[in-house]
């Protein structure tokens, strides 16, 4: 099974998520993703507000984005890690 690892630059490991768009949900709903967060934007170099960047709908934008795309975004502040964990088989049978 594959997973999102959620991570921030200064926190590291913040959380876990099903897919991508539930890791998006996370990050609005624990407050690590709001309206007036600035992020660095190396076109104007200066910090522009999420709200201003992304416009007033940045939620539904956010959750139109793929893992890189949104990676290339909040590169060196949020990261988005797609791992593989282990699912339990109970087929399993162990050799003997």
């Amino acid at each position: 099974m594959t997973v999102i690892e959620i991570r921030e630059d200064n926190h590291g490991f913040i959380g876990c998520a099903l897919d991508y768009k539930s890791a998006v949900q996370f990050l609005i709903r624990e407050g690590w993703l709001e309206d007036n967060d600035a992020f660095y934007d190396e076109e104007t170099g200066v910090d522009i507000e999420l709200y201003y960047c992304l416009g007033e709908n940045w939620r539904e934008v956010l959750m139109g984005w793929d893992i890189n795309k949104f990676n290339d975004f909040f590169d060196g502040h949020l990261y988005l890690e797609e791992e593989e964990v282990y699912e339990y088989d109970e087929d399993y049978e162990e050799e003997v």
